[in-house]
């Protein structure tokens, strides 16, 4: 009978085992495909300190946790969507500072002459965050003035809603249900269309423009085809950041010239052209 008994513990045992494990193998990935960096609900338990970017016409703001990770990104217009489901969450202050920048310069929202204030809503971990945007804003060669300034979460969430907030929590609850149906409009108001040959070519010249812009942010001479520094799968052409390079696409600078083969897509149909150091030096087609 105890014989028996332990069989039967030792079956639900493993069977829990193979559930979790099934789940963090097979569900959780599947799950992660499915709903981005940015999808889920902020757990306002979790916060320690929110600090607001307000970066030329770009406004969205940052949520860290106990551990000085930014748990969550708030968004307050529609050009910060361009950092929607970019995986820059659950990252430290200084990883984040340095993508926010990359994706902000790549998409020209960030320039040397952009008016750049960092608010304050709590002493926790602002001058941390203060020190570390300035950081990465020498190491791209921005070497713009950051203005600082002072609110609360509850004057904030006021300000784009018109519901009774008396808390903090309930505060970021509205900021952040904001912020989905920001994007949520946004998403829906940007599909993919047919495009002529003649948009196509204008927006695979774009996205050649942003490359020789990181190239001259950087002061880089030379760089190989194989590099991590710029994510072109991220970089698009059009100024409502839909037709973006695909995974195929790669560009190397050799003597401060950039040499690239871009390929977009639009609902059924795929344009590349290969660039041989200059926008005006260029083949339709794969490189040779």
């Amino acid at each position: 009978m105890k014989v028996n008994k332990y069989r039967i513990i030792l079956e639900v045992v493993i069977l829990i085992g193979l559930l979790i494990y099934a789940f963090y193998n097979y569900m959780l990935p599947n799950y992660n495909k499915i709903f981005g960096s940015s999808d889920k609900f902020i757990n306002t338990s979790k916060y320690v300190d929110f600090i607001e970017y307000k970066i030329g016409d770009t406004d969205f703001g940052i949520v860290l946790d106990k551990n000085k990770k930014i748990y969550h990104l708030i968004y307050f217009d529609k050009n910060s969507i361009v950092l929607y489901n970019k995986n820059i969450e659950n990252n430290d202050i200084d990883v984040v500072n340095n993508q926010l920048i990359r994706n902000l310069i790549e998409n020209d929202l960030l320039k040397k002459d952009s008016n750049i204030t960092l608010i304050k809503y709590n002493d926790k971990y602002y001058n941390e965050v203060y020190k570390s945007f300035n950081k990465y804003l020498n190491k791209y060669h921005l070497n713009n003035n950051i203005n600082k300034d002072n609110n609360k979460l509850i004057n904030k969430a006021k300000t784009i809603s018109n519901e009774n907030i008396d808390s903090d929590s309930y505060a970021l609850f509205v900021m952040d249900l904001y912020s989905k149906e920001l994007v949520d409009n946004n998403k829906n108001n940007k599909e993919k269309k047919d495009l002529t040959k003649e948009e196509a070519k204008e927006y695979t010249n774009n996205i050649y423009k942003k490359i020789e812009k990181f190239m001259n942010t950087n002061n880089i001479d030379n760089l190989d085809k194989n590099n991590d520094k710029l994510n072109l799968t991220e970089v698009a052409g059009d100024k409502d950041n839909i037709y973006k390079a695909t995974k195929n696409s790669y560009f190397y600078i050799k003597t401060r010239k950039v040499y690239a083969y871009i390929a977009i897509r639009d609902l059924n149909n795929t344009y590349s052209y290969c660039y041989n150091g200059s926008i005006d030096d260029y083949v339709e087609g794969e490189c040779k």
